[in-house]
């Protein structure tokens, strides 16, 4: 996508805008932190099937993107991601609940990988409350490489991350840069096979 809105409320600010200012701000707003036009842009090419990848240029996307992801998800959850998951799913948290309730209901499952080392404590809690539906595996990348983070949902929505080094919350919310496909089931078959191939190596669940 080439000619969408200006995506962010602090476009024309001076200073650097960092991850921090974007889980603060979307924590207190959700999407109506991100510009209007954008957010209207996306949900019509979301509702129209569109297969082509959508630029995610900074942090707030991610949870942008990620949060719509979320709600549109029916069946499967697969996310392959970095030790900064915890942040994430405290500011999706009632996305994320609520697409929890749904697939337990229809039977599915949600698999998460983190690299962080450990099982944050927001997903150690949603795993007991959702033990039939929520997996999750700590596992950790080799000192130095730098791994490209995804989500795919229904085998047919993924968002896959360009890989960083590590990440604070000073660090620029620009620094996060993915591509999202919200109806692509080529890439969706692709990427879910891939975690499952990660899955069966790190371990089965917890």
């Amino acid at each position: 996508m080439t000619d969408t809105p200006t995506k962010s409320l602090n476009a024309e600010s001076s200073s650097i805008f960092t991850i921090g200012d974007a889980i603060q701000q979307y924590a207190k707003n959700g999407e109506q932190s991100i510009h209007k036009g954008y957010r209207d842009v996306i949900k019509m090419l979301v509702d129209s099937g569109y297969d082509k990848p959508i630029k995610n240029d900074s942090y707030e996307d991610a949870l942008f993107l990620s949060d719509i992801m979320f709600e549109n998800s029916q069946k499967s959850v697969k996310i392959f991601t970095g030790g900064g998951i915890e942040e994430f799913i405290e500011v999706l948290n009632d996305q994320f609940k609520k697409m929890l309730h749904r697939i337990k209901l229809n039977n599915g499952s949600v698999k998460v990988v983190t690299l962080g080392g450990v099982i944050p404590n927001a997903l150690k809690q949603l795993v007991v409350e959702y033990k039939e539906t929520l997996q999750v595996v700590a596992a950790k990348a080799k000192e130095g490489t730098e791994v490209r983070h995804f989500i795919v949902c229904d085998e047919k929505m993924i968002r896959s991350e360009e890989p960083h080094g590590p990440l604070t919350k000073d660090s620029p919310a620009s620094d996060i840069k993915a591509e999202v496909y919200f109806d692509n089931p080529s890439k969706g078959k692709f990427f879910s096979d891939m975690f499952d191939a990660i899955w069966k190596k790190v371990g089965s669940g917890n």
